[in-house]
């Protein structure tokens, strides 16, 4: 039976090593991405390395010398002996004598030098490359195209991504780019559940660009300002109730330089009153997170029926010199150098019944 060469168990060898690596990456990045095709994409580097890596020992090996054939050569210059020549003392080719046991190699040498020049090349490519980037990651990184920079802060996890955040920093990006990139950030907090200060950075420049509230701005003001409200379902006429709301500020989601000023604007309305019965005016801390105050209002209807109580809530930011901030008969009043980022409300319903007649 005849035995495979040993360049073939290598090469089986290095194919299933490849391969157990990239499908281990894949299914590693599948999980921290939430995704196939994110998991393939981020795959894919570890791939190309690996088969390189291989690729490069494969052909060292192919080209290391070696023998073959069962020919009898002359240890020093390879010269073959004829099997049925007559017996000289010396070789016809280099003189080198023949007399002693060993002078005498079995098979002829074989050298490829262009696979080991290129194996090596290849093997020290890839070494080189993780040894660069253990050592000065910022060297690889500049020669990283801006796309693919884009790309890996898209969707990475942030706490991977320090170095690439780093050369972001030194380069400049087209504000379509960042409002593209800021939108894939807010995508990829929904999936991670935080985000670094770079990225939130990066999300806060682009909401501040938007002339016109957007879906995507809505939410992410919606994580800088939330409330809850509670009030019983129902009370007898006559009777007040109290609209209890609790605001939640979390200021560091805000990272800009200068920190800019911060005010929350709340009024109390009932039912479709436009006249509001209590305002308040909050100038937050973008320095602290998870600051909440709380927001009751005592309402009594007098008539009976369904009657929804609310608390409109707006949210402003702007200069830190910016004047007083008022409120006028169709809402706060901004001085310049402010505007409303966000607005929403809560409410309840509270149905108000007569009291029960007592039994003659």
């Amino acid at each position: 039976m005849r035995t495979r060469p040993a360049s073939f168990w290598l090469a089986s060898a290095l194919i299933a090593i490849t391969t157990l690596a990239a499908l281990a990456e894949f299914l590693i990045q599948r999980d921290n991405l939430g995704s196939s095709s994110l998991g393939m994409v981020a795959a894919l580097p570890l791939l190309i390395k690996t088969a390189t890596a291989a690729l490069g020992l494969y052909l060292i090996f192919r080209g290391w010398p070696r023998r073959i054939g069962r020919g009898m050569h002359c240890r020093k210059c390879g010269y073959r002996r004829e099997d049925d020549g007559r017996i000289v003392a010396q070789c016809p080719e280099c003189a080198a004598p023949w007399r002693w046991i060993g002078k005498f190699q079995s098979g002829q040498r074989i050298t490829h030098r262009w696979m080991i020049i290129l194996g090596i090349a290849l093997f020290s490519l890839v070494s080189g490359t993780w040894l660069i980037r253990q050592t000065a990651p910022s060297i690889l990184l500049t020669w990283l195209p801006t796309d693919i920079l884009l790309q890996q802060l898209a969707s990475y996890p942030d706490e991977d991504l320090v170095d690439q955040w780093s050369e972001f920093d030194q380069r400049a990006i087209p504000i379509a780019k960042l409002d593209d990139l800021a939108d894939a950030l807010l995508r990829k907090k929904q999936r991670d559940r935080y985000l670094s200060r770079a990225s939130e950075q990066v999300i806060y420049g682009a909401m501040n660009r938007l002339a016109q509230p957007t879906l995507a701005s809505k939410q992410f003001y919606s994580q800088i300002l939330s409330a809850v409200a509670q009030a019983p379902e129902s009370i007898i006429r006559g009777d007040s109730f109290t609209l209890r709301t609790d605001a939640t500020f979390r200021g560091t989601t805000i990272i800009a330089q200068p920190p800019p000023r911060v005010e929350v604007i709340a009024a109390a309305y009932i039912d479709e009153d436009p006249t509001p019965i209590q305002t308040w005016f909050w100038h937050a801390n973008v320095d602290r997170d998870d600051q909440e105050r709380a927001f009751n209002q005592i309402f009594k209807p007098e008539s009976t029926g369904p009657h929804t109580a609310r608390i409109v809530f707006w949210l402003a930011i702007g200069g830190e010199n910016a004047g007083e901030v008022e409120f006028g008969d169709n809402g706060p009043v901004l001085p310049q150098g402010m505007r409303v980022f966000n607005q929403f409300e809560v409410k309840r319903s509270v149905t108000v019944k007569e009291p029960a007649s007592s039994p003659r």
